[in-house]
């Protein structure tokens, strides 16, 4: 897996022009090359600043074509024609990189935020527990409702059910999380839908989808955002083909790809991505006043 190391969450919170700054200064890093490159990283990330931070405020206008596929709440904002959207999850949170940017894209949402494992959830709450809106559970989200013991990372940002047991701790960095279905949380929290339900689950993006099964059949998500990988080596990432397909079933449409990143010689292979999703039906019932299709 030489070249393919993966660096994560910058995008989150600062787009995909900040992120491609990160890879190429890691790249030049690699190289012996980074005095070169950091001045380009700095500058990169200053405007990506700027660049989401109009693109979240209430007075920047939702541009019919302009501007689209650079920032997927953006995105989400302008296929519905408005910010005002009620319901968020997201859904593997680590210490809040998403939900804070989520808090500044949709101010009037309740963002529901969950995370797991006990050290990262009271970061998540450091960070994120007096934010407006914001509710913050120390639970995962899969396929079915349960308890499992997760093998814990180095980098916190890397746990996942994908790598989780039946049966108690074993050791010291393996931790005993609960489970449990987005169906069946929201019929626990009298929830009739979700707006956007965003999943970095870090492998297990497609059992958190098929636990809210109920609700995709009944057109009641119309924005779903994944992260997924193309690369046959990445065994961290949600393979893209299956989730892509699993989705094209329940009647979603792939919209864009966002804050990509590329490795091997020259960027020339797509490693993973976030993939934003949507359900033109469930889009139409839910935002009927939006404007025509962009």
């Amino acid at each position: 897996m030489a070249g393919f190391a993966f660096h994560r969450k910058f995008r989150a919170e600062s787009g995909s022009i900040l992120f491609r700054q990160t890879q190429d200064l890691h790249l030049a890093e690699a190289e012996g090359q980074a005095p070169f490159v950091k001045i380009s990283y700095l500058a990169g990330s200053l405007f990506s600043g700027i660049q989401v931070g109009l693109m979240a405020s209430r007075h920047f206008p939702l541009f019919h074509r302009f501007l689209g596929h650079r920032c997927w709440p953006y995105d989400v904002c302008r296929l519905a024609g408005t910010r005002d959207l009620r319901m968020v999850f997201d859904v593997g949170a680590n210490v809040g990189q998403t939900t804070r940017l989520l808090g500044r894209f949709f101010p009037g949402a309740t963002v529901h935020s969950f995370e797991p494992v006990s050290s990262t959830f009271r970061e998540l709450q450091a960070n994120c527990g007096r934010m407006k809106g914001v509710r913050l559970h120390q639970l995962a989200l899969g396929r079915e409702p349960g308890r499992l013991t997760l093998q814990l990372q180095a980098n916190s940002e890397l746990n996942s059910l994908k790598f989780s047991v039946a049966g108690p701790p074993v050791s010291a960095s393996t931790e005993s999380v609960t489970v449990a279905t987005a169906a069946g949380f929201c019929s626990g929290q009298g929830i009739d839908r979700i707006d956007l339900l965003k999943i970095d689950a870090q492998g297990a993006d497609l059992d958190v989808l098929r636990g809210a099964e109920p609700l995709l059949c009944a057109s009641r998500v119309p924005f779903v955002v994944a992260e997924v990988a193309f690369a046959p080596e990445d065994i961290t990432n949600q393979p893209f083909e299956p989730l892509h397909h699993y989705l094209g079933e329940q009647g979603f449409r792939l919209s864009g790809l966002y804050e990509l990143f590329n490795y091997g010689q020259r960027l020339s292979l797509l490693g993973f991505c976030n993939a934003l999703y949507v359900h033109p039906g469930a889009l139409a019932q839910r935002f009927p006043d939006r404007p025509g299709e962009a």
